[in-house]
Parts: C-alpha cells; sequence; structure tokens
C-alpha cells in the first residue's frame, strides 16, 4: 500500500518531469527523471519482496491459563516463523487492552532468515476484572524511504476471563473488619414470643403458656404474683446487592475502573453479610441482561458473581426506574436491596409518578459520583480545572437527583468510592434494626 506521501511523492516527480520538458531545461529533465525513476524503483520492489512475503509468516501464540485473577500476571509465548524464502524485516505488535500492563516484548522489530523461528516472551497483568481479547497480531513493514506500508493481520486472538483479586477481597473479608467493625453486634432483628433466647420476665396472663412460668420469681413481690419469661427469636435476613454494569461503569483509567471497584465493594460487603449469618444475593442490570443469583447464607452466590463478572464486560444502557421495577419482579419475599449506580446517563431520566413505585422490600439507592475514575493530572492546568468543573457539576447533579427519589419514596445517597463499603454496611445494620 502506498501512504499518502508516496503519492503526493510522485505527483511531485512527474509534475516536474513534465514542466521541465515543456520549459526545455535539459540538466532539470534529467534530474526530474532520475529522481521519479528512483521513488518507482523503490515502491515497486518493496511491493515485490517484502509486502508480498509478510502473508508467509507463521505466528503461534501460547497461554498457560486463560482464566486468571487480577492482579496476577500470566505469561505469553509468541513463536514468529518465516516460511517465505526470502529474509524479510518487520514490525511486529500484540494488539492488548489498555487493562493489561505489559512486561516484555510485546511489540518490537525483526529481521528473520527463511525457514528461521524466533520465540518471544512477555508478561501481561490485568487491572481489572472482565473478558478481554489477547491479540490478534498485526505485522508490518515499510520501504526505506517511508512511501509504503505493507501490513498484514494474524486474525487468532485468545479470550482471557479475569476474576477478583484475592488480595482484595482478603483485606475486607478478615474477622477484624468485617466482623468487629461493621457487624459485630448488629444482631438486632429479634421477634418477641416463644423463641429461643431469653430476653425479659411480664406479669403473668390467662392466654400465656405455663410451661414458661418464671418460677424463680415466685413471691418476690406479694406471695401470690406469677411472671411469665418473654423469649425471642433472631429473624435471619436476605440481602441484594443490586449494581448497575452497563456502559456507564465503564469509566477510569489504568488499573482504577468503576466497575471493578463497584465488584470488588460488592463481593467484600456481601462476605460480611455472610459472617453476620444472614443470606446475600446479587442482581447485576447489564444492559438488557438482568442476571439474578439467588440469596444463599454460603459463599455459593459469592462464587456465582466472581465467575460471572469473569464472562462479560459491561454493555448496555441503565435505566434506574426499569431497574427497579426488575427488582420488584425477581425478590418474591421482603429482603434488604441496595442498588448501586453512577446514573450516567441521568440526562436521559424519566421520573415517574410516585404511585408507579411499589416495591415489597426496604430499596436503598446508592448514586455513585465520578471524581476517583477521573484523572485531573493530565491535560495541564486548565483541563484539570475543566474536569474539576464538571467533577463538581456531577456531584451537584447527582444531589438534587437523590432529593427528588427521596419525595418519591426511594431512599438514596451520593456516595464516593472511598466509603461505599462503609454506606453499604450502614445501611445493613440500619435495614437489621428496622427488620
Amino acid at each position: 500500500m502506498i501512504r499518502k506521501s508516496g503519492y503526493a511523492l510522485l505527483s511531485l516527480a512527474v509534475l516536474s518531469l513534465m514542466e521541465s520538458i515543456f520549459l526545455g531545461l535539459q540538466y532539470f529533465i534529467v534530474f526530474s527523471l532520475i529522481f521519479l525513476i528512483t521513488v518507482c524503483s523503490d515502491i515497486i520492489i518493496f511491493n515485490i519482496t517484502r509486502a508480498g512475503n509478510l502473508e508467509h509468516i507463521w505466528i503461534q501464540r501460547k497461554m498457560q491459563d486463560k482464566y486468571q485473577m487480577k492482579g496476577r500476571g500470566f505469561p505469553v509465548q509468541l513463536t514468529i516463523r518465516n516460511d517465505s524464502g526470502r529474509t524479510l524485516a518487520f514490525h511486529y505488535y500484540d494488539t492488548l487492552s489498555d487493562v493489561f500492563t505489559i512486561t516484555g516484548e510485546s511489540e518490537g522489530y525483526l529481521v528473520i532468515k527463511p525457514g528461521e523461528s524466533r520465540v518471544i516472551n512477555y508478561r501481561l497483568v490485568s487491572g481489572a476484572i472482565g473478558r478481554y481479547l489477547v491479540g490478534p497480531v498485526v505485522i508490518y513493514s515499510e520501504d526505506a524511504m517511508k512511501l509504503c506500508l505493507a501490513q498484514y493481520v494474524i486474525e487468532r486472538a485468545d479470550e482471557v476471563r479475569v476474576s477478583p483479586s484475592l488480595s482484595e477481597l482478603s483485606g475486607l473479608r478478615s474477622d477484624l473488619i468485617s466482623n468487629i467493625r461493621f457487624t459485630s453486634g448488629i444482631h438486632r432483628s429479634r421477634n418477641i414470643g416463644q423463641g429461643y433466647n431469653f430476653f425479659g420476665i411480664r406479669p403473668y396472663t390467662i392466654s400465656d403458656d405455663f410451661r414458661y412460668v418464671a418460677w424463680s420469681r415466685f413471691g418476690v413481690s406479694d406471695g401470690e404474683d406469677l411472671q411469665i419469661k418473654q423469649m425471642e427469636e433472631e429473624r435471619q435476613l436476605d440481602v441484594y446487592l443490586a449494581f448497575d454494569y452497563s456502559y456507564g461503569v465503564n469509566l477510569g483509567y489504568g488499573s482504577v475502573r468503576m466497575f471493578d471497584r463497584i465488584v470488588i465493594n460488592v463481593i467484600n460487603a456481601g462476605y460480611s453479610v455472610l459472617k453476620n449469618h444472614d443470606g446475600v444475593g446479587f442482581i447485576v442490570f447489564n444492559g438488557q441482561n438482568d442476571y439474578f443469583l439467588k440469596a444463599t447464607r454460603s459463599d455459593e452466590s459469592i462464587r456465582k458473581l466472581e465467575n460471572l463478572v469473569a464472562e462479560i464486560n459491561p454493555s448496555g444502557t441503565f435505566d434506574l426506574f426499569r431497574s427497579v421495577r426488575r427488582i420488584s419482579e425477581m425478590v418474591k419475599k421482603t429482603p434488604l436491596v441496595i442498588l448501586i449506580t453512577p446514573l450516567a446517563y441521568s440526562e436521559k431520566l424519566e421520573l415517574p409518578h410516585a404511585s408507579l413505585i411499589t416495591l415489597g422490600s426496604r430499596l436503598t439507592v446508592f448514586l455513585l459520583e465520578p471524581s476517583a475514575f477521573i484523572d485531573i493530572s493530565q491535560g495541564g492546568s486548565s483541563g484539570a480545572m475543566l474536569k474539576k468543573g464538571a467533577i463538581l457539576r456531577k456531584k451537584a447533579e447527582l444531589k438534587a437527583i437523590s432529593s427528588i427519589l427521596n419525595r418519591l419514596g426511594l431512599y438514596s445517597y451520593v456516595s464516593s468510592e472511598d466509603d461505599l463499603f462503609r454506606r453499604i454496611m450502614a445501611e445493613y445494620q440500619y435495614g437489621k434494626i428496622l427488620r
């Protein structure tokens, strides 16, 4: 393929030759002719030799395991062989997502003799969960005058599924944080009656079960009174953590991604709920695909979520009130439901009448503001000022929407990434108290 610069140089050579012939400049005619022959020879020789032989390059990629954990590096091996009859010089690069940190030679320049093979090793570390493609490999070559470019794409691509990092999960999953700081002593969902734990005593009435008479208290006051023991039982609570997994959460840079941080906080909150002996389930709104993971009192639902987010990427759009309706359809009992969304396309939000919002469960909406996922260090001082202004406007917009949602009967709060986990656990604690 001839570049634009090549076409421009050819046009210039032809024009200069015609002009010199028209003006009768003999020496300039010779110079223009030599120049034209040189340019044409470079283009023709390149297309006959290197450009036509790039298709004879054979490339194979080997990966040890296509299921990886975030933050854990994995090796990739490229084997490149020249099956043509000429020595070929070319550049190569492996097409990779920007979530990967690369160590090694995933791109470079090679000169390979006929039949010779080269083995290239590099290492990838994923900075976010999800499903990503490694490849295809692109090879390209240029002529000496940079007038032509030949490119050949080896279409084979390998899929890598990245699950959440154990180091991020274990940090907040430890007994110190999840049991003591957030869930210690919040088993307050009580039902007074004939249960399991002693609650207190009260005067006996004729309708009470005689088996629960507190004989140790008989005669303490006036010798004739009877006291009855009140018992209580703790009711377990099902918690559903629902979150937006549309294009709106695909915000961030490097390893700082909004969808990744939402999932990490949700999983850690799930483990904390389990350690408090309650059930936890998940609802993922991924465009038009709504994934419902039934609440369990084991880590089964969390394992399913970890596998799910390794298989999908954020896609589609998110509709808040459609999601609220879907929650009421999916969840048949009366659990605590927490919904997390950045409400990225808030300008498309259509507010329904308050009477149309009917829920059989307590629902809290956390509106996640985007300041932690915007790199204000890039773009200079003027760019930083514009980004800060946009962040402040978005925060003010989310606060206004939160106020409207509260008036419609939906509990909502604006949260940052730093305090999202604490807010989830505080809402869970409040939900336990209200049971």
